[in-house]
Order: C-alpha cells, then structure tokens, then sequence
C-alpha cells in the first residue's frame, strides 16, 4: 500500500492473533485488510514477515485454494489439523475411506483429493495401529469402513444364521438333533475343501490386473490410496470391449481386489446411463471401484 509503515517489532504478535482466531487460513491479502493502524502495511513488508513466521515454526503455510489464488497461513499445520479432526469424523461412522475422505476435504479448506486421500490414509493407520479407531471389515463385494467402535459381529453373521434356522427346520423334522448339527458345523470350520478350486478361479484373470492397475493410477492418480475411480473414465481407459470389461471388474471384486461402489438410485438411470456403468447381476449398477488395499499380489 502505498505510504505504509513498515511493520512495527510487535506487529508479529497481531498477526498471530490475527490467525490464531481465523477459523480457517487465511492470505496474505485477507490479513492485510484486519490489520489497521500502525499496524497497516504494504503487502510485500506482510509477505517478508509471514515467511519469517514459517520458518520461525510460528506459522504454517496452506497450499493455495485454487491455481489462482495465493498461499494461505495459519496457526495450525495441514498434518496436525487432519488428526485434530480425523477422530470426530471417525465418530460419525462408521464410514468408507472415500465417505472419510470426502468429510475430511470439507475441513481441510479445499485441499486437492489427492493430497487428502493420502494424508487420510496416514492419520488412519495411526489410528488404528493406536487402538483409537477400527476397521469394520468389507461384507461382500462392498469396501471396509472405519469408525470409533469395533465392528458387531452379528452383522457379518446375520445371513449365516438365516441359513441356519433353515438347515435346523429341515434336519429336525426327520430327527437330526440341533446339538449334532452343531458338532457338524463346528466340524466345518476352518475346512479347506474347495481350495484348488478357488485358486483356480482367482489365476483366470491374472493376466489382467497389472493394465487395469495401471489403467486405474492413470485415470485417478490417487487410486493407490482408495481414491474412488469413475467406471466409464475406466472403461474408456482400458478400451475393451463391454462384455469383457464387465466381467474383468466383477472378477476382481469376487478376488478381492477391488470394492464396487454403486449408483444409489439405479432406476432413475437413463439406457445410455446403464450402458457406461457395469452391471453386477443384481439389478444394482457399478459407477465406481476402489482399489482394496489387502486384496493380495499386485
């Protein structure tokens, strides 16, 4: 500004003030406007000053909130302020990564998807390694959420028990007791029948993981940290034909390599809709896949 004063020695402790009562970053620009009196100066003298701060550990510098805009500062870094607010987030839940991640991107101020997915996958894993959060483990097809409280049991066992009662009303009518039922059950468990077949299944489309992988990474560079990946941007990606690019999908998910995310409403898709997405066969329809982290080799 022109005719400003220089900023006075104790001009720092109003501009730390200043942000420590933001409720978000600010820039330059936003703290010269608050200061006022001698304290007013040119941007460039705020600029020197700001600078001074960061590198002083007083402040912490924020990326700017778009590619036009200019960096931003404030009393808290962008790592303290995700495990500040990570836990109250996980108190909602629980929640998918990409339900995290979106929830955390609208109390970071605007940081780019990517950057938030990656500290989200950091903060999380502290989280759990600390026992303050747990994983509730994927049921199906569908991905692993997270929350404050360990996952229940009984929803992970809801449809085996309904599979059950039907084994009970069908093996007791002609005198197969509950208790000789449950020795066979208990029998069963941990079987390994079926093995080579499943191993089997799980190699048919071996060939195929690597250029989807990559094809994933060049469609969401994020997608090695559970960065949702939009199915028709995939599909156009991969440039094979329909038939084979729905059965490649499905047949990872069923290896455990991918999570499917579904359209929400899929009656209300219109045909030229239906055709980009994948169908699972279930009447839902696929808009989106994840790439899950424990889903074995690469």
């Amino acid at each position: 500004m022109e005719g400003s004063n220089p900023l006075l020695p104790d001009a720092a402790a109003v501009i730390l003030k200043l942000v420590a009562r933001a409720a978000e970053p600010l820039t330059a620009s936003h703290l010269a406007g608050q200061l006022s009196g001698p304290f007013r100066t040119a941007r460039g003298d705020l600029a020197d000053r700001l600078d001074d701060l960061v590198r002083r550990g007083r402040l912490h510098r924020w990326p700017p909130r778009t590619a036009r805009s200019n960096p931003r500062f404030w009393h808290r870094g962008i790592e303290e302020e995700v495990e500040a607010v990570l836990p109250g987030v996980l108190a909602a839940g629980p929640l998918t990564r990409i339900q995290i991640d979106e929830t955390l991107r609208r109390r970071l101020f605007g940081l780019p998807r990517q950057r938030v997915a990656a500290l989200r996958a950091e903060a999380l894993a502290t989280q759990l390694s600390a026992g303050n959060a747990f994983e509730h483990p994927p049921r199906g097809r569908y991905p692993a959420r997270f929350g404050c409280q360990p996952p229940d049991p009984r929803d992970y066992l809801a449809a085996t028990r309904r599979e059950l009662e039907k084994v009970f009303r069908r093996l007791t009518r002609v005198g197969v007791g509950r208790e000789t039922i449950l020795g066979a059950l208990d029998g069963l468990i941990g079987d390994s029948a079926g093995a080579d077949t499943r191993r089997e299944k799980r190699e048919e489309h071996s060939d195929a993981w690597p250029p989807l992988l990559r094809a994933m990474e060049a469609v969401e560079p994020a997608a090695r940290n559970q960065a949702l990946v939009s199915i028709p941007a995939l599909r156009r990606a991969m440039g094979l034909s329909k038939g084979r690019f729905d059965e490649l999908i499905m047949a990872m998910a069923e290896r455990g390599r991918l999570f499917l995310h579904e359209h929400i409403y899929p009656g209300q898709l219109s045909d030229a809709e239906r055709e980009q997405l994948v169908n699972d066969g279930q009447g839902g329809y696929v808009m989106g896949v994840v790439w899950r982290e424990d889903g074995g080799d690469d």
